[in-house]
């Protein structure tokens, strides 16, 4: 398991300067999205909770535990209003990073993200499309992940990342975008939901 995290580092160093400059292999860039959110046990932090809805703003904050191995039940916030997002959907690329997908495809040119030139990898699964930003310059970490509306999709999502672990990447924030039918009328809803200051508490990293 080691020799394949060796392998990985050996290849970045013998592509060098050229790097920079030549597209990577989808093969390389997909290991190292997998493993940058490969998580388990614990992490502590707090949980902000937004929904801007028809003009009306509220936002919720509590500390919270998630165990990243049964997220998909903890529903913090979810009940106060029917557009508050889950932690599921908050943690969702960490479900992603071990789907197969039916096919990968990484754009010839670099993204700025935050002041640093990504690789953008588009995701394509069950006719539906992730947009993963992962930088470019030697030192690979996923930074953005967007699920553009397309087909059925009715919404814009945004995954932020910080990396609160060597080698490890965890989604901290989602926003999403809805256009909504009030009444006679759309209207744009907008729905957040946050980690702030995420802390390991146990067992938190998963083997290679």
């Amino acid at each position: 398991m080691k020799r394949t995290k060796i392998a990985i580092i050996a290849a970045l160093v013998f592509m060098g300067a050229a790097f920079c400059l030549d597209i990577p292999p989808s093969e390389l860039l997909m290991k190292f999205f997998r493993q940058r959110l490969k998580w388990e046990g614990e992490i502590e932090a707090e949980m902000l909770c937004c929904t801007i809805a028809n003009g009306d703003t509220t936002i919720l904050v509590d500390s919270c535990t998630i165990d990243l191995e049964d997220f998909e039940s903890n529903t913090q916030f979810s009940e106060y209003s029917p557009f508050a997002l889950k932690t599921c959907d908050l943690l969702l690329p960490i479900t992603l990073a071990k789907t197969e997908f039916d096919s990968i495809a990484i754009n010839k040119t670099r993204t700025r993200v935050c002041g640093i030139m990504c690789w953008k990898m588009k995701l394509y699964f069950d006719e539906k499309r992730w947009d993963a930003y992962i930088s470019g310059d030697n030192l690979f970490r996923v930074m953005k992940i967007e699920r553009n509306r397309c087909g059925k999709a009715e919404s814009d999502d945004t995954w932020s990342f910080l990396e609160i672990s060597k080698d490890r990447d965890f989604p901290v924030k989602i926003e999403r975008v809805v256009d909504f039918g009030w009444g006679d009328s759309t209207a744009v809803l907008i729905s957040r939901r946050e980690l702030r200051n995420p802390r390991l508490k146990k067992s938190i990293l998963s083997e290679p």
